[in-house]
């Protein structure tokens, strides 16, 4: 609701019920807090399809694990996913730090699927399917 610039300490502290210093013992300021975001979605997110992508397997069997993935929302937190996305759009710092996360899961991807029964076009295939979540809007 209202992108980053509705983060702020007070509003959002109250609508959590907690106190501004109970903010303040979590967090050293707003910028900690969206720093802490950025590592959530990375650590939840980002790394759940280099697990889903890492795991052994044939390719078919990583493709249909990224597919669950992303359309079963388990491991994968669609609405912090959405919101950093659009922080991207609105923040360059953000931006990059997204396109690099993403680049990750790219290449990750495109490896686990390159491989067995897998052809260089499946491949593509496979990836124009994916596009949805592996790619940042606007870059």
């Amino acid at each position: 609701e209202g992108g980053v610039s509705a983060v702020q300490i007070n509003p959002l502290a109250a609508r959590l019920g907690v106190t501004r210093g109970g903010f303040y013992w979590r967090f050293k300021n707003r910028q900690d807090l969206l720093d802490h975001l950025l590592r959530e979605w990375r650590d939840g997110n980002v790394r759940a399809f280099l697990r889903a992508a890492d795991r052994a397997g044939t390719p078919v069997d990583r493709y249909r694990r990224i597919v669950r993935l992303w359309m079963e929302g388990r491991d994968f937190d669609a609405a912090l996913d959405s919101a950093i996305r659009q922080w991207g759009r609105v923040e360059p710092e953000v931006a990059e730090y997204l396109y690099l996360a993403l680049v990750e899961v790219f290449h990750r991807c495109t490896n686990c699927l390159s491989g067995g029964a897998f052809q260089l076009l499946e491949v593509l295939g496979c990836l124009v399917k994916l596009q949805p979540c592996l790619c940042v809007e606007g870059l």
